[in-house]
């Protein structure tokens, strides 16, 4: 179990430096905090479809299903030990875009939301 968990953290943070390159090239990333070299606690869950991705948001926030690619949650917001919750479709290989979508909200646990608003 413990191979199966340091070989997704791996590839998340894979992802997430594949997906970091193209997205963010040129701009700074804003950060609501900085959660690096702290303890995290993270809870994944991964679903077998977008459809069923988006049925859960909706069930935990309400509202109309958007699509949605994952969203993380912060289950105990600047309490500490820090955890949040990622949820995302199940990638099937290394270089699909799910496997980004894991990456990209790995870094919402790690720095919040970066995101420009509106």
């Amino acid at each position: 179990m413990i191979k199966l968990f340091k070989g997704l953290c791996i590839a998340i943070l894979f992802g997430f430096g594949m997906a970091a390159c193209d997205s963010f090239e040129d701009k700074p990333l804003k950060r609501d905090f900085d959660r690096t070299e702290q303890e995290l606690r993270i809870e994944v869950f991964l679903y077998d479809n977008q459809s069923e991705l988006n049925k859960a948001h909706k069930e935990r926030f309400g509202g109309k299903e958007i699509g949605l690619l994952g969203f993380a949650v912060w289950a105990n917001p600047g309490k500490k030990p820090y955890w949040c919750e990622i949820h995302a479709v199940e990638p099937k290989r290394a270089d699909d875009n799910n496997m980004d979508t894991l990456g990209h909200e790995l870094a919402h646990c790690i720095f919040g939301q970066f995101h420009p608003k509106p």
